[in-house]
């Protein structure tokens, strides 16, 4: 490891175990933010108003960038190991929020499906859909930093390759739009014929 990375790592690790409902935030969010993605994609695809179909396109494209990024993620991780930080460190200079096995550091699976699904996402969707995805994965980034899992270098790579694959997937999917809106059109059909029952 880097003098930089060791000590921006401790700085941020460091603040573990100094407000308890801190730690309970971010040992949640850490754990808990692929599912919270899946949710944010879930509510862009079916909330209905202007814009729907491109929203809709947008998430299902994120959602692809998302899976992608994670699979090369784990796939670089079975090629290259780097010992997370509570390996490599003393455990006094370790503060660790969550139990994690002691796999490959680099990538972060986390950082890399979160950033991924925002460069998918920033490329077609809307200005605030962006900044959420945006958002949620510079968080999922920092969380996992806080929680002693990840040193800060395993984080900004992983942003790295999910950007990259995030655009690679916006390009890659354009043969599957018609596909894709063909669904999205099915789904709005779907939609309107509840929400006229529903009246």
């Amino acid at each position: 490891m880097g003098h930089v990375d060791l000590t921006i790592f401790s700085a941020l690790n460091g603040l573990v175990g100094r407000n308890q409902a801190f730690d309970r935030a971010v040992a949640w969010f850490t754990t808990y933010v692929p599912f919270l993605l899946l949710l944010l994609l879930a509510v862009a695809f079916v909330i209905p108003g202007p814009g729907a179909a491109g929203r809709r396109r947008a998430a299902v494209v994120a959602g692809l960038a998302g899976v992608i990024g994670v699979l090369i993620a784990v796939l670089i991780g079975q090629m290259v190991f780097r010992p997370r930080p509570f390996a490599a460190l003393p455990t006094e200079r370790v503060r660790p929020l969550i139990h994690h096995a002691p796999d490959s550091s680099f990538p972060s699976d986390h950082a890399t499906g979160s950033s991924a699904m925002a460069a998918g996402m920033w490329a077609s969707g809307t200005r605030l859909w962006r900044v959420v995805f945006a958002t949620v994965a510079v968080l999922a980034g920092l969380s996992r930093v806080i929680a002693g899992v990840h040193w800060p270098g395993d984080v900004l790579g992983s942003f790295i390759i999910g950007v990259l694959t995030g655009a690679v997937t916006v390009y890659a999917a354009k043969p599957l739009m018609p596909l894709i809106d063909r669904v999205i059109l099915w789904y709005g059909r779907l939609e309107r014929l509840w929400l006229r029952k529903s009246e």
